[in-house]
């Protein structure tokens, strides 16, 4: 896992955040060097040099966790930290 994403994100701290997230499995793959699955859903998120985390990475876990806050989603992958960091919306 070495290099940055399109957008210039570190691979090693997208797969730290991704792998921290329970039910999120990080596989390797053929085309893309990572591939991101979560249990009980359908879509994979394939990572790589060439991927935008932004446009792919960030949408893929807005689908698959819940959580709704695109701009939390991308510094939680930025710099390596746990999703449980960010502000889980509450309802009322």
């Amino acid at each position: 896992m070495v290099g940055k994403t399109r957008d210039g994100l570190r691979l090693s701290q997208v797969v730290r955040t991704l792998e921290s997230i329970p039910g999120v499995s990080i596989r390797s793959g053929t085309n893309k060097n990572i591939i991101a699955l979560m249990e009980g859903h359908p879509r994979c998120c394939p990572i790589d040099r060439s991927t935008h985390a932004r446009r792919t990475v960030v949408p893929w876990l807005k689908a698959v966790t819940g959580y709704e806050s695109a701009r939390d989603i991308y510094d939680a992958l930025r710099s390596g930290n746990s999703l449980s960091y960010v502000r889980v919306p509450t309802e009322y």
